[in-house]
């Protein structure tokens, strides 16, 4: 799913470049304190995380084109949330950044997912 913007809620030209992420599509979803919620009771469904503690239950990795969505932009969003109810579980300091295996696999510069693929 997507989130809606709510601090900025007009997608910027490069925003849709970059991710082929459209107004159309965003003014529908709800807002991250909603979406983090969901995400948070879907791990919790899968089995993955405890429901009280968020201690893992068993082994898992996040997998991210880059990192600054995971280092950058979803703490500076649950800082502009200003929510207690939001806070990055422990689970989320580590992640696998596909480019990273991309470059060193095939000798080149991955230059984000459509050059990947």
């Amino acid at each position: 799913g997507y989130v809606r913007p709510v601090k900025v809620p007009k997608l910027t030209h490069f925003c849709t470049e970059l991710t082929g992420i459209t107004p159309e599509m965003v003014s529908t979803s709800d807002p991250f304190t909603v979406v983090w919620a969901e995400f948070r009771q879907w791990m919790v469904k899968q089995g993955l995380v405890d429901a009280n503690t968020d201690a893992p239950l068993k082994s898992f990795a996040f997998v991210t084109c880059g990192d600054w969505d995971i280092r950058q932009m979803l703490p500076s969003q649950v800082l502009t949330t200003a929510s207690r109810d939001v806070t990055i579980p422990k689970y989320m300091n580590e992640w696998i950044n596909i480019k990273v295996i991309f470059s060193d696999t095939m000798s080149v510069k991955a230059k984000g997912m459509p050059f990947m693929l």
